[in-house]
């Protein structure tokens, strides 16, 4: 069964620029079926082609709104359940970002029961971004993408965060994501996948930590797909969070703004446990491996998307675009335990010169288990931040090693600042090593 090594073996041979074969593919993956290579890239292209498409979206709202018609003309005493329009966003205004620096846009892929979440971050995030001299009277636009049809409470409550103007217009966009790319891909073994489930949770006998359908899904489309539906059309760069995600300090730089000034493709701040191709030694690819007696072993670093900076441009490009073709049609996404950051992370370490990507040293950021505080004695005197519970000190971040490779002078800043802090640190550990005891 391919794993995650097994990407990697993937990784490595389509650094190398061997070309894709049956014979290829038989010789790393035993389990999986004979598979004719050239038809599957030709369907997977048709795939992606038809989700670029506008008026598709459109053509489906109007067929929705026509079947409600209908139905009120046959059974009017029935249809008051279905009057609410199928109405989703499929474009942003040009004139959106007519008073920003980037176009710009805060992406976030939620269900309905997301909603307070999703309030707690907007609210956090635009109270925090009005530290920034630019944004202060202004606000780029926020997209919401579902596979369920929004409620009418969702977009309303939502919505209200933003208030729209009458000059600068809505800053709020809803947008459905097509079936067809939220569901499996038709060569796809379901049954295979069923199983594969199965295996992780008997073998956990929980079911914690077993990824489910819907997660493998999610993973897939946030790694390959999200780009193409119309309300990305227009923007150039894309900052995505989670639902529930916190911003603990202020907000004093615009992200999108540095991104376009510092012609940065890719900026996160945690870094967890052919042709196309660049080498080696411009990018990060040696931070992926250790070497240990001859031998060089994935070590498993990559990087955490919860908040993640992208430029479309890299996301869309020929090369990006074949590379995860490539891996859909192996179809680990299903089968393993595929994750949209180490894709991500292999991806970059692949493409991307090591002075594309960006370290966001000055926002803090808390979500689920990551904290991230500012490396910074100013930016921590705005902050509610603990610099003592940052992940990315702890011992399973590779923040630090990634840093030796995209900005020295980030980890000097990094390295005074430690020791600066290091009697409160030490003092810290030292009271909760006795209260445990």
């Amino acid at each position: 069964m391919l794993s995650l090594s097994g990407l990697l073996v993937i990784t490595y041979v389509y650094r190398h620029t061997i070309v894709a074969s049956t014979s290829f593919y038989n010789s790393f993956i035993p389990d999986l079926e004979p598979i004719d290579i050239p038809f599957q890239q030709q369907q997977h292209q048709a795939f992606l082609s038809s989700l670029k498409y506008k008026n598709r979206y459109k053509s489906l709202s109007l067929q929705y709104n026509q079947q409600i018609t209908e139905k009120k003309q046959v059974e009017n005493h029935l249809y008051r359940h279905l009057d609410d329009p199928y109405d989703f966003d499929t474009e942003i205004p040009g004139d959106t970002w007519t008073e920003l620096p980037a176009r710009g846009v805060v992406y976030l892929l939620v269900r309905n029961e997301d909603l307070p979440k999703v309030r707690l971050t907007m609210r956090e995030f635009l109270d925090r971004m009005k530290a920034t001299t630019n944004v202060r009277n202004n606000t780029y636009p926020w997209v919401f993408l579902s596979a369920q049809k929004f409620t009418p409470d969702f977009k309303k409550y939502v919505s209200s965060m933003i208030p729209s103007d009458e000059f600068k217009g809505r800053r709020v966009f809803f947008g459905q994501i097509d079936l067809e790319a939220w569901s499996s891909p038709e060569w796809i073994d379901t049954t295979r996948t069923e199983e594969g489930i199965m295996k992780q949770i008997l073998a956990q006998q929980s079911l914690k930590n077993v990824d489910s359908l819907t997660k493998k899904q999610k993973m897939r489309y946030q790694t390959g797909l999200f780009f193409y539906h119309p309300l990305f059309d227009n923007v150039e760069y894309v900052l995505r969070l989670e639902p529930g995600a916190s911003f603990p300090c202020d907000i004093t730089t615009d992200p999108f703004e540095t991104m376009k000034k510092k012609n940065k493709k890719l900026g996160m701040h945690s870094f967890l446990n052919s042709s196309f191709i660049l080498p080696a030694h411009e990018t990060i690819h040696p931070w992926l491996f250790n070497s240990y007696n001859e031998t060089v072993q994935y070590n498993f670093c990559h990087f955490s998307t919860a908040f993640e900076m992208v430029n479309l441009d890299f996301l869309k490009s020929e090369q990006y675009s074949k590379f995860f073709q490539y891996l859909d049609l192996v179809g680990g996404f299903f089968y393993e335990r595929w994750s949209d950051g180490a894709i991500r992370t292999i991806a970059a370490s692949l493409f991307l010169q090591k002075d594309n990507i960006h370290f966001f040293n000055n926002i803090g950021y808390s979500y689920a288990n990551t904290q991230h505080c500012p490396f910074d004695n100013k930016s921590m005197d705005q902050c509610l931040c603990d610099m003592k519970q940052n992940t990315n000190l702890k011992r399973n971040s590779c923040t630090l090693s990634l840093l030796k490779h995209i900005d020295t002078q980030q980890l000097a800043n990094i390295k005074r600042l430690v020791l600066d802090r290091l009697p409160e640190m030490i003092r810290y550990r030292k009271k909760s090593k006795t209260v445990n005891q």
